[in-house]
């Protein structure tokens, strides 16, 4: 169910879901209060949804943003402050045009259900959820296409990557993890289908990628991120699936974020998969729904994953019901 909207006057948390337009290149030094360690040395990326007004179209979900990298870089005592979109091939496109073409999660195509129906095989990837460094190289990530890649020093946007073994179909999720002790980044992409898969990816520390893994997943759910411990990657599935056959979405007539459902009949599932032989074993536990996995280690023969999980779904009604008028402030209640 949709969460229920109270009439309140606000103020500053508003904020933070306004679109922000302006890029700051090259870096401007900010000013600092106190001391910074001289010995501090180094540049902290983050990325976020920073477009949320398409030319005058706002869009359904906090996730439907277009990505914006922002870097502080810290030396000498001093630092400065860039920000810049990343120049996704469909963002450029929507500026040529100067308005809102494409689908993302959960805000549909624009227009009327022909022109859905017709553009119902491209959703939009506006790689707005993580950044990360790896093998001398900065990717922009989300979980609705290829990674981005980035120039590290001015954030210009070089090309979207298929890190050599991703095709057209494929995704590459946007947290991915890092072994310390091989130097592998490991990650994973979701296959939807008749079955659904979740296909494993390592990346060398020199940067060579490889598809190391598919494993069949016991429901099509949404699954946002993964653990890994030194012999296992694990992953933990919601009840907040696709339905079995989702016409809607097939059609073009609905995004895939609004076609997913909270069923806490089916419960939560939670894969361990073997890195060496990639054999996966599938557990039930009680339904949660949950975005992140906190932390994972090996105990003996046993495999302890950390989460931080929620009873329902209210969280995601939450964070499309802050992009409500400005006018409004959304609170959640009843069942979902």
């Amino acid at each position: 169910m949709a969460p229920n909207l109270h009439t309140t006057e606000v103020d500053g948390w508003r904020l933070g879901f306004q679109s922000l337009e302006e890029e700051i290149t090259p870096p401007r030094e900010l000013e600092v209060v106190g001391t910074i360690p001289r010995e501090l040395s180094g540049t902290l990326y983050r990325n976020g949804p920073a477009r949320l007004d398409v030319y005058g179209d706002r869009v359904h979900h906090w996730f439907d943003g277009d990505g914006m990298v922002q870097a502080l870089t810290f030396a000498a005592g001093r630092v400065t402050y860039a920000n810049r979109f990343v120049a996704t091939h469909d963002k450029l496109k929507e500026d040529r045009f100067e308005r809102r073409l494409y689908s993302t999660f959960v805000t549909p195509t624009p227009g009327g259900p022909l022109r859905r129906f017709l553009r119902r095989k491209h959703h939009k990837n506006p790689a707005n959820t993580n950044v990360v460094v790896h093998a001398g190289s900065l990717f922009a990530l989300c979980e609705a296409g290829w990674p981005y890649r980035l120039d590290p020093t001015d954030l210009s946007t070089e090309s979207e990557d298929n890190l050599g073994v991703l095709t057209r179909d494929d995704f590459y999720s946007a947290h991915p993890k890092l072994d310390e002790a091989t130097g592998e980044l490991w990650n994973f992409g979701v296959s939807y289908g008749r079955l659904s898969y979740l296909n494993i990816y390592t990346t060398t520390r020199d940067g060579v990628t490889a598809r190391r893994f598919r494993v069949p997943m016991p429901t099509p759910a949404f699954v946002h991120d993964f653990a890994l411990t030194p012999t296992k990657a694990v992953f933990v599935l919601p009840p907040l699936v696709l339905p079995n056959a989702p016409l809607a979405l097939l059609l073009g007539q609905r995004a895939f974020g609004a076609s997913l459902h909270f069923r806490p009949q089916l419960g939560t599932r939670i894969g361990v998969v073997d890195r060496e032989s990639g054999e996966g074993r599938w557990y039930r536990a009680d339904p949660r729904m949950l975005f992140h996995t906190i932390a994972a280690w090996d105990d003996g023969r046993e495999v302890v994953v950390d989460v931080c999980a929620c009873p329902d779904a209210h969280v995601v009604d939450t964070l499309a019901a802050v992009m409500a008028p400005r006018n409004t402030v959304p609170l959640v209640s009843g069942p979902s």
